[in-house]
């Protein structure tokens, strides 16, 4: 990281229902997106592949920077610029996925805040930022697998989640900032790819764990409404007789006998 000399920029960009064209990354300069949310192309060795929300994007002297897609679709990235040493070689990949505890939006909304707080204060203080700037986007930059396509990268970490808190009492919001994506957008992917909106893919996990712990375990329905993230047992009640026509108990009964 010492062929890193200072940060040029750091700025949110966001464009909505507006064509935007790239341009060529100029010498001595590394620049990355961090996108949060909507869908732009990346143009890469004379291939073209669709970036979305958590891509991080690194870019080099002589690179072309994401640009509008056929739809003109909205696109929000956070912009992250870096005077570099002349004829240095960047090692990082250039299309990456951000993972970590902190979600992309959040470090962008973290690194502004920092960004703006810093203005007055001593230069040794912004060079150190602009280190830790370069820091953790290297650490939190993970290679995107080549075999999926970004809807289902985002798809999977949504039922990740899904799957890792379905028994607290989860919103759609909750689920989309997982997957680094807006409410709408994950809407609209679910409906897509899967026929259900999110949350009717979030009850249906809850009964198919239902199921589950009825063939399984002799758990008291009050229990069972619980561990399934159920709000109320007579909401339980309701749900798992419209959905299998008999109630738990009757389908625990039906299940030993099987």
């Amino acid at each position: 990281m010492n062929h890193v000399k200072s940060l040029l920029a750091l700025m949110p960009f966001s464009t909505f229902d507006e064509k935007y064209q790239s341009r060529v990354v100029q010498p001595n300069r590394e620049e990355l997106e961090l996108v949060l949310d909507g869908q732009a192309v990346l143009q890469s060795h004379g291939t073209s592949e669709m970036v979305g929300p958590g891509h991080l994007i690194w870019h080099r002297s002589g690179d072309r920077t994401i640009y509008s897609n056929a739809r003109s679709d909205k696109y929000e990235c956070l912009i992250i610029a870096f005077e570099v040493e002349e004829s240095t070689i960047c090692r990082q990949p250039r299309h990456s996925y951000w993972q970590g505890m902190i979600s992309a939006r959040q470090f962008s909304e973290d690194a502004l805040s920092a960004f703006y707080a810093l203005q007055n204060q001593p230069r040794a203080d912004m060079q150190a930022f602009c280190h830790y700037l370069y820091s953790a986007c290297q650490i939190h930059s993970n290679p995107v697998p080549e075999s999926k396509d970004m809807n289902d990268r985002t798809l999977e970490k949504a039922m990740q989640f899904i799957s890792e808190n379905f028994t607290r009492n989860i919103g759609i919001e909750e689920i989309a900032s997982a997957a680094h994506i807006s409410a709408s957008h994950l809407h609209f992917l679910f409906k897509a790819h899967f026929g259900k909106t999110p949350h009717q893919s979030l009850n249906q996990y809850r009964m198919e764990k239902a199921v589950e712990l009825l063939r399984h375990q002799q758990l008291p329905v009050k229990q069972l409404t619980s561990a399934c993230g159920f709000e109320s047992e007579s909401g339980f009640l309701r749900a798992f007789k419209r959905k299998y026509g008999v109630s738990p108990g009757a389908y625990r009964k039906l299940a030993v006998v099987s």
